[in-house]
């Protein structure tokens, strides 16, 4: 089963993608897509190519950035600020996808994106999903005092975040964690629920599970005034 993970440079994209970069039983990565909020210059895509000569590295890199990991696979990167746009559509069929792996990325994608790969797509999001549907459930899961971080892997479709959900699990922090160190473990966490998936999802279709239960609010993007501290004198 031919592998392409969608996400975005940053702790949680990067150190999900490390769990199944170098490909499994039954299935193998073929390539990286990269979103990007902003053109790359004066490009709104662009590959970045492995040297024909190139080789995986034993020895992942222990950044952030999904270019330096996906240079020591040896894979090949496509970068796009236009994830659903036709020459993004383009691009990323020649890569041949029968699955799609998203953790982390910004945009909702278009059914026609998610109909090049054969198998589907499917997706880490970080919260207990029907709860906190949206861009944002990190930081509302934070700011609700929350102590670990619920994952919820589900297929793709055309809805936010509504898939039928595939595994779940949960993603301890240490108290005083850096906002890096939380999306950092939330993303150990979907890799290490995702590794276990790939091989069952290379035997035969997995249905999964309807998501049940009250959605409540949408996590949105935070406003500047979301993230004010009213009572300071609570602070331990």
């Amino acid at each position: 089963m031919r592998v392409v993970l969608l996400g975005q440079t940053g702790p949680y994209s990067t150190w999900a993608f490390r769990h199944f970069v170098r490909g499994g039983p039954g299935y193998e990565v073929v390539g990286i897509v990269e979103g990007r909020r902003s053109p790359i210059g004066r490009h709104v895509h662009r590959w970045v190519e492995p040297d024909k000569t190139a080789r995986a590295k034993p020895k992942l890199p222990q950044s952030n950035s999904l270019r330096e990991l996906a240079e020591a696979m040896a894979l090949p990167l496509f970068q796009t600020a236009d994830i659903n746009s036709l020459q993004a559509y383009r691009e990323i069929s020649k890569l041949r996808p029968e699955l799609f792996v998203c953790v982390g990325f910004d945009r909702l994608f278009s059914p026609a994106l998610l109909a090049i790969a054969g198998v589907g797509g499917i997706n880490a999001h970080p919260s207990a999903l029907p709860r906190l549907r949206g861009p944002a459930p990190i930081f509302w899961l934070l700011r609700e005092g929350a102590t670990e971080i619920p994952m919820t892997v589900h297929w793709l479709n055309a809805g936010e975040d509504r898939g039928r959900v595939l595994a779940r699990g949960n993603a301890g922090f240490e108290p005083l964690s850096t906002g890096d160190r939380i999306y950092q473990r939330s993303g150990e966490e979907a890799g290490r629920l995702i590794v276990e998936l790939l091989p069952r999802l290379a035997q035969g279709f997995v249905p999964g599970e309807e998501q049940a239960g009250d959605a409540g609010p949408r996590a949105r993007r935070p406003k500047p005034e979301d993230a004010r501290v009213s009572d300071v004198g609570s602070w331990t």
